[in-house]
């Protein structure tokens, strides 16, 4: 009767082990893509780039990042249930040739996160996450060609109102609990208030001003993603 208890006990033991291996598990998703610029349209003659005049202009260039992050449970292995945070920055700098052109110091910026479900079919991810928090903003300044003052210095920021972002990735198993692959990730966004600030124009500035027509942004990106399960 001891040994027939016994291994009914470790029975249940090792059952409940397995039930629970395959009900819950921790989940992290690290997707990315860097941003690379190079362009000398900011110099305004064609507004594509280039010059008619003989003078020197210097092509901006800037390299940057957009950044992608999941934290979650995965129940039964298969639905997930976490929290998203996105970042990014794209600078574009091109220096001023004295007394022909120019220069060029500009910005773009965003953060945004919200609540995230999914689902988890093997080595595929389908994530779908509600933005509700959030903001972008851009920097513009030019760079006088002779004094190297600021000839322009502005500032916009923009407070996220809603938006939604969809992954949709594969993903291949390196190790026991990490993978490596790339997503498809969609995100639309609309602003509901901005900020201006101006250097040059102080009496132009405003702070936190609603929209009466929300701008709306959409993007489609591929990046490359990380996935930790454990």
């Amino acid at each position: 009767m001891k040994i027939r208890a016994l291994l009914a006990l470790l029975a249940v033991s090792v059952s409940f082990s397995q039930l629970s291996s395959a009900w819950a598990g921790g989940y992290i998703q690290l997707s990315g893509a860097p941003i690379f610029q190079k362009t000398d349209r900011y110099s305004g003659d064609t507004g594509l780039g280039g010059t008619f005049e003989a003078k020197t202009i210097n092509a901006a260039s800037g390299l940057g990042y957009d950044f992608r992050g999941t934290l979650g449970y995965a129940f039964w292995n298969k639905m997930l249930v976490g929290f998203t945070y996105d970042t990014g920055r794209a600078p574009l700098k091109g220096e001023a040739v004295p007394n022909q052109s120019a220069g060029r110091d500009q910005l773009e910026k965003f953060t945004d996160m919200g609540p995230t479900l999914g689902l988890i079919a093997g080595r595929f991810h389908f994530l779908g996450t509600y933005l509700f928090s959030g903001k972008r903003s851009y920097s513009d300044k030019d760079i006088d060609d002779g004094s190297g003052l600021n000839m322009r210095d502005n500032f916009y920021e923009q407070k996220l109102s809603s938006g939604f972002q969809v992954n949709v990735g594969y993903t291949a198993p390196l190790s026991r609990i990490f993978s490596l692959g790339i997503s498809l990730i969609y995100k639309s966004a609309s602003y509901k208030s901005g900020t201006f600030t101006s250097a040059e124009n102080p009496a132009d500035n405003y702070t936190d001003r609603a929209f009466t027509s929300k701008p709306v942004e959409a993007e489609l990106n591929p990046m490359i993603s990380m996935v930790f399960a454990f």
